[in-house]
């Protein structure tokens, strides 16, 4: 397990909602990688940039095909976690490569 947070990011609050959807959601992709996905490995990245804060979440574990998997509750509610507090979601997977959870949020406000 590897967790990279930007210096930066020191200076960025959050209100409760998002803090709350943000942490949510994070928790839900790891327990997907460890629970469905087999994964042995997981990265999450967080950085500041231009378009707001971006989180990447990365599993080594077995990937599947989001065009052809009936998206469980917890995608669903991760991506609609996101949607309310203005952010973006984005799902890369496919069979045999993992998986790559990408959230930018950006609402996000200065100490």
């Amino acid at each position: 397990f590897r967790f990279e947070v930007d210096e930066q990011l020191e200076s960025i609050k959050f209100s409760s909602a998002q803090g709350i959807n943000l942490y949510r959601t994070i928790q839900e992709a790891v327990n997907n990688a460890i629970k469905h996905a087999n994964a042995t490995a997981i990265s999450i990245q967080t950085k500041l940039e231009n378009t707001g804060l971006a989180i990447s979440i990365t599993d080594n574990g077995i990937g599947f095909d989001p065009e052809n998997t009936a998206n469980g509750n917890g995608l669903y509610n991760m991506k609609k976690r996101m949607e309310e507090i203005g952010g973006g979601f984005v799902l890369k997977s496919k069979a045999g490569e993992g998986t790559q959870i990408q959230i930018i949020l950006k609402n996000t406000s200065d100490a």
